[in-house]
């Protein structure tokens, strides 16, 4: 074999990554807890503000769903409060399978706010459309959405004390230069 035709390990060919070159995952968010945010100095700095705001419009980690039991007894409060067309075991069956098909990835008080709703606002028992509708409308409510409300509240009062102090400063420059304006 002469060189031109010789076979070369494919390392010699192409520019492989190596270890140190692999692509590095995005760096993570910082949590805080609402401990954390007590303790927060009553002015905050750059990089703390940065760390809220980050924290603050990160999505919080998705709700577990319900366990098949809690589903199953939404659907029973739903069908013993709201009539239904007439349907056998067999469609009965059926029916629950859909429904759990689109609406068992809910969490257990996403489910919770369906079944009241529904109940009081619905004369028949809900289409899975009419229940996808009701549940659009669900706010998560735990220590998830409270942390980034918290972090959220405390960035936007720090940007509001730094907006005042600005335009204080203006002010008073305005002040001593009348003439400058």
């Amino acid at each position: 074999m002469d060189d031109e035709t010789e076979a070369k390990p494919i390392g010699k060919l192409i520019r492989l990554p190596t270890a140190s070159a692999t692509v590095s995952a995005a760096p993570s968010i910082k949590s805080f807890t609402m401990d954390e945010m007590a303790r927060l100095p009553a002015r905050l700095d750059n990089p703390t503000m940065r760390a809220l705001r980050d924290f603050y419009r990160s999505p919080p980690p998705p709700e577990p769903p319900a366990s098949g039991q809690t589903f199953a007894e939404c659907m029973r409060t739903m069908r013993a409060c709201l009539p239904t067309r007439p349907a056998d075991e067999l469609d009965g069956q059926l029916m629950l399978a859909m429904y759990h098909h689109h609406l068992g990835k809910f969490s257990a008080a996403a489910l919770d706010m369906l079944a009241k709703r529904t109940t009081r606002d619905c004369r028949w028992f809900p289409t899975i459309s009419e229940c996808l509708e009701v549940l659009a409308d669900y706010r998560r409510a735990d220590d998830e959405t409270e942390r980034r409300t918290a972090a959220r509240q405390l960035f936007y009062r720090e940007d509001k004390i730094r907006d005042a102090e600005e335009w204080a400063a203006r002010a008073a420059e305005e002040a001593s230069n009348p003439g400058a304006a």
